[in-house]
């Protein structure tokens, strides 16, 4: 009669660790159904971003929704320098995340992951190779740290995710898979968002001097017209073009032509402000527009624009006639001048061989007067391009 309660009492021990196991192996089941549910509806909904800043707000609100790390960063990796910058973050000082020059040194985790295009894991930071995590707090740092980069299909960087928990051994081998996988369909949606970013950008920038094409220019000159009509306000167009340009490029030759280019329009765009529009308008010609200034304001800003490149130094320029490299510009204002569009542009142009005729490396306006010896100056100018 023992023996038999025995044996049942044995069976239904292990039975009830059979339940315990089947229990066990169902919540994980459901965990690993949840998980994959939770990727199908992330990708779906990735597939939607278009846009930097929504890309990295959706991918904070998975982490927090799904992972639940006590703190977070997100950087991505510039394209012209190659090098990470924080974009979202939490739980972390406000001064921190303000920051951009965080990322660490060659001996930190998150370089490592950087370098070597794979995932870091530490589960217990206290007995690290490295201390220097970047998440701040962390002097005499306990936890877990997890560092996963974006990588594209041709395996550059695009960014980070970096994730960390205050308990020792804080990801489950199942959390690190699950955080891998969301990492990879936030990396596709970047590498998406980047290749249209440079796309667009190409579009409408001009790739020599990296200033906006001509084609751009008169798109965005419509519209910022029809603002200035609609709230009574002025609009300046100014025409540049580099002096006897010509003659420098047949002498230096058309690469070193191209340096001056480059440089005289990262000088320009130095000084201009961000409502301001630089765009090449064709050869080594250059067109401004300046919103809501007056005609006296502009002059200021065209004298300045004509001081700052002729203080600029240039390669070879001394065999310049003028021994260095300068500018003429010429400038009209709507509504000042006239409300035609075509006739604004045509204007500042006009202004713009004015300050040719009047010797180079000045600002001419519409509507400037000439005394007569400036107007026999523009007249012969004018006589001697007829006539050759």
């Amino acid at each position: 009669m023992n023996d038999k309660v025995d044996n049942l009492q044995k069976e239904l021990t292990e039975l009830q660790e059979k339940f315990s196991q089947i229990q066990k192996a169902h919540a994980e089941l459901k965990e690993q159904f949840s998980r994959i549910d939770s990727l199908y509806s992330i990708t779906s909904t990735l597939a939607t971003v278009n846009t930097l800043e929504q890309l990295l707000k959706y991918a904070q609100e998975i982490v927090q929704r799904d992972v639940k790390p006590d703190q977070l960063t997100i950087w991505t990796v510039d394209n012209d320098s190659e090098e990470p910058s924080l974009k979202a973050s939490y739980g972390l000082p406000r001064d921190f995340s303000e920051k951009n020059d965080n990322f660490g040194g060659p001996d930190s985790f998150l370089a490592e992951a950087y370098n070597k295009k794979q995932r870091i894991y530490v589960d217990d930071l206290e007995n690290a190779q490295y201390q220097d995590t970047r998440f701040p707090g962390l002097n005499k740092p306990s936890g877990a740290f997890l560092a996963v980069p974006l990588l594209s299909d041709d395996d550059r960087v695009l960014g980070l995710m970096n994730f960390y928990r205050k308990k020792r051994n804080g990801f489950t081998p199942d959390d690190i898979e699950y955080i891998s996988k969301i990492a990879e369909q936030i990396a596709i949606c970047l590498h998406n968002i980047l290749v249209f970013e440079h796309t667009k950008e190409m579009s409408i920038t001009d790739e020599l001097t990296d200033t906006f094409n001509r084609r751009y220019f008169n798109q965005r000159y419509e519209g910022e017209l029809q603002r200035a009509k609609r709230y009574k306000r002025s609009l300046v167009v100014i025409m540049l073009d580099i002096d006897h340009f010509k003659a420098y490029n047949d002498l230096n030759g058309h690469l070193t032509g191209d340096k001056v280019l480059q440089k005289v329009a990262a000088t320009l765009k130095g000084i201009l402000r961000k409502a301001d529009m630089l765009a090449r308008f064709g050869g080594e010609e250059f067109v401004i527009m300046l919103p809501e200034i007056s005609k006296a304001q502009a002059r200021k800003v065209a004298n300045k624009l004509r001081r700052k490149i002729a203080k600029t130094q240039f390669e070879n320029e001394a065999s310049q006639p003028n021994g260095k490299i300068t500018i003429s510009l010429g400038l009209a204002v709507y509504p000042e001048d006239t409300e035609d569009a075509q006739l604004l542009i045509q204007y500042a142009d006009d202004a713009m061989y004015t300050a040719k005729t009047q010797g180079r490396n000045c600002v001419a306006w519409h509507g400037m007067k000439l005394s007569g010896k400036r107007k026999r100056r523009a007249s012969e100018a004018g006589a001697k391009v007829a006539t050759t």
